[in-house]
C-alpha cells in the first residue's frame, strides 16, 4: 500500500519554517486588542473599585478633619479650588483658541469617576493634589490623527498658544479681585481710625499694667 501522504515541495513555507528555525510573530487583531482593553477596564474601572476609591479619600478627609481641625479642610477645599480655577483658565483659552481639549480632571491616580460631555472627559482622580488639562499636540513628538492636527496647540499661533499659558496665572488675578472686592463691598477694611489691643501675654507686662483685651490705644 502506497503512503497517502504526498511530500512538502521544495520552498514550501513548512519546509522554509524548519530550515530556517525562524519565530513567527502573530500580530493580535482589532478585536482582540478591544476585547483586552475592556477586559483590563472591567477590573480597575468597575464599580466596585471606583467606590473603594471613594471610600478612601472620604475617609482620609474625615481624618484629616479629625487630627487637624475644620481649619485645615478649609486650607486644603481653598488650594484644590484654585488649583481647579487655574486649569479652568487653560481650559478655557483652549477652547476659544480651537485646541482640542481631551480630559479635565481634578486630582491624579486612579479615577474615581468620569464623564464625557461633546470632545472632553470630566472627572475626579483620588489624589486630591492638583489637576490637569490635557490639550492634543502639546509636544512635536505626539502622534495625533492628521485629520486632527489643526487643532492642536503646535499648530495654533504664538499668540494662541502664550494666550494658554498665561491664562492658569490670570486667574489668580482675577481670584485676588473677587476676593478683595468682596471683602471691602461686603465685610468691610481695616478701621484705620481706632487702634485696639488685641491678643495678650499671659502674664506678660502690659497684662500686669492693667492693659485689657479690647482696650482702645488714643496715643503714645
Amino acid at each position: 500500500m502506497s503512503d497517502s501522504t504526498s511530500p512538502e515541495p521544495d520552498g514550501s513555507p513548512a519546509e522554509t519554517a524548519s530550515q530556517t528555525g525562524a519565530t513567527v510573530l502573530v500580530e493580535p487583531t482589532e478585536a482582540e486588542v478591544q476585547q483586552e482593553r475592556q477586559d483590563l477596564a472591567g477590573v480597575v474601572g468597575s464599580p466596585w473599585s471606583r467606590g473603594l476609591r471613594l471610600v478612601g479619600l472620604v475617609a482620609v478627609v474625615v481624618l484629616l478633619g479629625m487630627r487637624q481641625g475644620l481649619s485645615m479642610l478649609v486650607v486644603v477645599a481653598a488650594i484644590v479650588i484654585m488649583i481647579f480655577l487655574h486649569e479652568l483658565g487653560h481650559f478655557i483659552m483652549a477652547r476659544r483658541a480651537g485646541m482640542l481639549v481631551t480630559e479635565f480632571f481634578i486630582g491624579f491616580g486612579p479615577r474615581i469617576f468620569s464623564f464625557r460631555r461633546g470632545e472632553t472627559e470630566y472627572g475626579l482622580k483620588v489624589i486630591p493634589a492638583g489637576a490637569y488639562v490635557k490639550i492634543i499636540g502639546m509636544s512635536n513628538m505626539e502622534e495625533v490623527d492628521p485629520a486632527l492636527e489643526s487643532r492642536t496647540y503646535r499648530q495654533k499661533s504664538c499668540s494662541q498658544r502664550v494666550g494658554v499659558a498665561v491664562a492658569g496665572s490670570t486667574m489668580h488675578f482675577l481670584i485676588a479681585f473677587v476676593l478683595l472686592f468682596i471683602q471691602f463691598a461686603f465685610i468691610g477694611g481695616p478701621d484705620g481710625g481706632r487702634w485696639q489691643v488685641g491678643e495678650l501675654t499671659q502674664g506678660g507686662a502690659a497684662q500686669q499694667a492693667g492693659v485689657r483685651t479690647g482696650d482702645e490705644v488714643v496715643g503714645f
